[in-house]
């Protein structure tokens, strides 16, 4: 026999669900880049810091410290413009290339008082130094 089932062809079916699936796995796929990404730059920053601040401890003369602490405020500035950029990049970004900015100039501020033989001012931008690199931890959770 032939069985008939009651199935309306009146109206077009419904669209399949697989544009806004595709959608979300697009918009999942961007995030996990860019959470790569933060990664991937604060990883390289991890490995400079550490060989630049064993560098800075180990320099004994001000324009040695003014080198390093020049290195480091570079290291600082790589790893904040390997950031995506602030239009792709996910709302946590933001404090964290807030907090990289500020070591950075933290780390200028370190090497202008090593070329000027200040010493008062060298207290005082180490101080900062280690207050921004701090705030780069809590920052990154």
């Amino acid at each position: 026999g032939l069985a008939v089932g009651l199935v309306d062809w009146s109206t077009p079916p419904a669209p399949e669900p697989s544009a806004a699936r595709a959608a979300a796995a697009a918009e999942r796929a961007a995030r996990a880049a860019q959470v790569k990404g933060v990664s991937e730059a604060m990883e390289e920053l991890a490995v400079r810091r550490v060989r630049l601040r064993r560098q800075l401890r180990a320099a004994r003369r001000p324009a040695g410290q003014a080198v390093s602490a020049r290195a480091l405020a570079e290291a600082y500035r790589k790893a904040r413009v390997a950031l995506p950029p602030p239009s792709a990049a996910p709302p946590a970004a933001a404090p964290i290339r807030a907090g990289l900015r500020e070591a950075e100039n933290a780390y200028r501020r370190l090497a202008a008082s090593a070329r000027a033989r200040d010493r008062v001012e060298w207290r005082l931008a180490r101080r900062e130094t280690r207050r921004r690199e701090a705030r780069v931890v809590r920052v990154l959770g």
